[in-house]
């Protein structure tokens, strides 16, 4: 563990294993994939990694031993304790993250979620609940295991930071061009489109936040595209004047520059202008990239070194923007909605 001090705060982290590891009688498997066998201590261990105890209250009751060394690999490490979310009537705000695939808010925020954990209401709203893609195919080679599986590791994230998860159910864009083609399938898109307005529409008259959080569609992927086009079009319309709207830079999509200045071209010479947000996570970043690990099934290994990269990349840029942040290491990007005109003129403007 190294130091007496590394030791020391190793011991306060909170040991959670993974979803994808699965014990069947003294059978370790990730997925499908088998790991090997453990003893009926080593068993116990693994089930105690649940995100309630501290690793040294797991091993006052299960002590380590030499074979747990490879089971390092399948735990992230927590800074506390999981618990509840609080109730929306007690929390001090309400928050809707809004993601096209389940870890794309949460990663993405990850920093900004952690900082706010028990301190706001926040609703995860994930469109798409039947997935395609995945890195650990082997493990987990049908399209129902990889949706499951996407969807533990969800909730396991969402539990870590806070939140809620809500889903939408629809299917990812790869599954839906394999149902369809031509002129149906672009018909079709145009469904997709209007009922996750709707569903947008319907979650935000239900919760009344006072942040929606979608993604700035970096990439232009679709289903990223589908939920900035629909919460930008809400924010124009004015359907909802008490909440504040922002985008957030997608991770790791964010690692290309030329995404992020495809996202601000969007709005030169629009009556719709962008505030900078810049969430300092210098202090979050070990439990942001712990998250991405959760996501094991979504990304390889070397997406942790892209996180890492984006987050320094955005305390440069906060640095020369934003005179507070001059301590800055890591940081995380969003903007700010905010329209030029009054608020009475701004249906008129855009119908």
């Amino acid at each position: 563990m190294g130091t007496n001090a590394d030791s020391e705060v190793q011991l306060r982290r909170v040991p959670v294993l993974l979803p994808h590891v699965i014990i069947d009688g003294n059978q370790l498997f990730d997925g499908r994939t088998p790991l090997g066998e453990l003893s009926t201590g080593g068993i116990a261990f693994c089930r105690a990694c649940d995100g309630s105890s501290t690793l040294a209250e797991v091993l006052e009751q299960h002590p380590w031993s030499d074979e747990l060394d490879e089971i390092v690999e399948y735990l992230v490490w927590l800074d506390r304790p999981i618990d509840l979310p609080p109730d929306a009537g007690t929390a001090q705000e309400r928050t809707l993250l809004v993601s096209p695939q389940p870890e794309v808010g949460l990663i993405s925020l990850a920093g900004w979620l952690h900082r706010r954990r028990g301190r706001h209401h926040c609703t995860h709203l994930i469109a798409c609940s039947r997935l395609a893609e995945a890195e650990a195919g082997e493990a987990f080679p049908s399209l129902i295991e990889l949706s499951a599986i996407r969807r533990d590791e969800a909730e396991l994230a969402a539990r870590a930071l806070g939140c809620r998860n809500t889903w939408l159910g629809f299917s990812q864009i790869e599954l839906r061009h394999a149902e369809f083609t031509g002129e149906l399938f672009d018909r079709r898109e145009e469904c997709v489109g209007r009922s996750l307005r709707l569903a947008l529409h319907t979650a935000i008259s239900r919760l009344a936040p006072d942040h929606v959080y979608a993604p700035a569609a970096i990439a232009a992927h679709p289903d990223h595209r589908f939920l900035f086009e629909a919460v930008l079009d809400l924010y124009k319309e004015g359907c909802f004047p008490d909440t504040r709207f922002h985008f957030y830079e997608e991770v790791p999509q964010a690692a290309s520059y030329l995404g992020v200045d495809d996202f601000l071209s969007r709005f030169e010479k629009a009556y719709v202008d962008l505030e900078d947000g810049f969430e300092d996570i210098s202090e979050g970043l070990n439990q942001k990239l712990e998250v991405l690990r959760i996501f094991r099934s979504a990304f390889e290994p070397a997406a942790v070194a892209t996180v890492v990269e984006i987050a320094r990349r955005n305390a440069v840029l906060a640095r020369r923007r934003q005179p507070a942040a001059s301590s800055a290491t890591a940081v995380e990007r969003s903007w700010t909605l905010r329209d030029l005109r009054p608020r009475t003129q701004r249906r008129a403007a855009w119908t």
